[in-house]
Formats: C-alpha cells, structure tokens, sequence
C-alpha cells in the first residue's frame, strides 16, 4: 500500500530516480524549458522550486557563511557547474520578490507513442520574455553590423 507516500518512483529504486530528478532538474535550469511526461514535470516542479526558494536566501543580505552553506546545499543535488551558474547569475535576480510559484506546467495534449504518457512542457515563470529580450538584442547586434 502507499499510504501517506508523497514522491512518484516512476518505476525506479531511489538511486534511479535521484539521477532522473537531477538530469531534468539540470535541462530545465539551462534550457528554461523542457518537453516530458505529466507525472516527471509536477514531481520535477517540487525540486526545483526548493531549489530556487533555497538559493533566494542568498539574496537578502546573508553572510558569506550562509551563502556558501546554501551553494554547497545546491551543489549536493545538482552537480553541474553551469547549472549553477545560470541559477544564480540569470534565473534567481528574476524571482527575487516572488515568494513561490517559479515554474508552469502546460499539458501539451499530446501522447508518447511507445506508451501513450501524457506529455506537458514545464518552464520558468517569466521565461519567455526573457528570451523575446534577448532576440531582440542580438537582431539590434546584427543590425549595428549591416549598418558598419
């Protein structure tokens, strides 16, 4: 029975699903979205937010103790580098006055064709203006370069 269980195994031992959470923890950190099943995104969606919730405490003035004991806390599930980085140089200023809610889940209506799972794109709040910015940047660099 699986009373008063909360995390999804999705079919592997502990060790498995801790490199599943963490590989798509990484995707979404870099890429800002990422395309995978229902189940992967809502339990991915509970990691990520305690991620970013952690690393905002480095935001309000702690002391450098306190920040290192918080990127080392991130750095025991994350293990990635770049990872890191883009978590608190570009996605953290973005969430710093929001208390909670850092990611979307949207069902995209589409099944997988080996086992028919139900797809659904999980993304950062606020990522698409982001990225409507930053094309806009580089269409501005391209053009200052035909003008030349």
């Amino acid at each position: 029975m699986r009373h008063r269980r909360v995390v999804r195994r999705f079919g592997a031992d502990s060790e498995h699903h801790r490199a599943i959470m963490r590989n798509l923890a990484i995707s979404l950190l870099l890429h800002e979205k990422i395309q995978t099943t229902l189940p992967k995104a809502k339990e991915l969606a509970r990691y990520v937010e305690r991620l970013v919730t952690a690393a905002r405490s480095t935001l309000q003035g702690a002391d450098e103790a306190r920040k290192t004991a918080v990127y080392r806390r991130i750095w025991r599930f994350l293990h990635h580098k770049a990872a890191m980085k883009r978590l608190v140089r570009d996605i953290l200023p973005r969430f710093a006055d929001r208390p909670g809610g850092y990611t979307r889940i949207v069902k995209t209506g589409k099944f997988r064709v080996g086992d028919g799972a139900e797809l659904a794109i999980i993304c950062f709040v606020g990522s698409e203006e982001v990225r409507i910015s930053e094309r806009q940047k580089r269409l501005e660099k391209k053009a200052k370069r035909v003008r030349r």
